[in-house]
């Protein structure tokens, strides 16, 4: 009887601490500003020096945080990693990249968001942003996320993920730019962000 009120209480706990997450995230970005200086042209993308991955682009300036990705075979999705360096601010709190309908808005919107407080698989989870208001940014399951993972080591943090190219504001393009938009905070809780930015990506781009 013991031990089932307390796997009971456990359950409940983890219930608890992801309803906390999620809702922090939300004021997060509900606080932040809707709007992030749009990128003019599509950033040069080189070839991606993360294994399982052919191409990448700097999200950041100083090349810190980078956006990694492959066309899956189908071209039904694509696999991406975003990988913050040792020294970004990134590698010890939380990263978010996300798709977006106007170049620079923070909605309508779709973001990926990879946590190092939680636990898997709800350390990277989809988010959908239809508004400004807490009440317009809620998890989502119509962005279909797989092969989910945040792995850390000594000189970086990788959160990793395939994503349908439905399912979100708008069908990721394969062949033209995509808006795109990041955040990431050296903070555990998603209660402020450390920087954030927009950037256009091909995803056919020459490398």
């Amino acid at each position: 009887m013991a031990s089932s009120r307390f796997s009971l209480l456990a359950a409940s706990l983890a219930v608890l601490l992801l309803a906390t997450a999620t809702s922090a995230f939300a004021r997060h970005y509900a606080a932040s500003g809707a709007t992030v200086k749009p990128a003019a042209t599509a950033a040069a993308c080189t070839a991606s020096t993360l294994a399982g991955y052919a191409k990448s682009v700097k999200l950041t300036a100083d090349g810190l945080l980078l956006f990694h990705w492959n066309v899956t075979k189908n071209k039904n999705g694509i696999v991406a990693a975003v990988e913050a360096k040792a020294g970004s601010g990134g590698e010890t709190g939380w990263i978010s990249v996300g798709w977006t309908k106007k170049a620079g808005m923070m909605s309508p919107a779709d973001a990926v968001v990879g946590n190092l407080a939680a636990a898997a698989p709800n350390n990277v989870l989809a988010y959908s942003m239809s508004g400004k208001v807490l009440s317009k940014i809620k998890k989502t399951t119509a962005v279909k996320l797989s092969a989910k993972s945040v792995v850390t080591s000594a000189d970086s943090t990788i959160v990793k993920f395939t994503r349908t190219a439905k399912g979100g504001v708008g069908p990721i393009s394969y062949t033209g730019n995509n808006n795109m938009i990041w955040a990431f905070s050296d903070a555990k809780a998603f209660t402020s962000h450390t920087q954030r930015g927009s950037i256009l990506v091909n995803l056919a781009c020459k490398v």
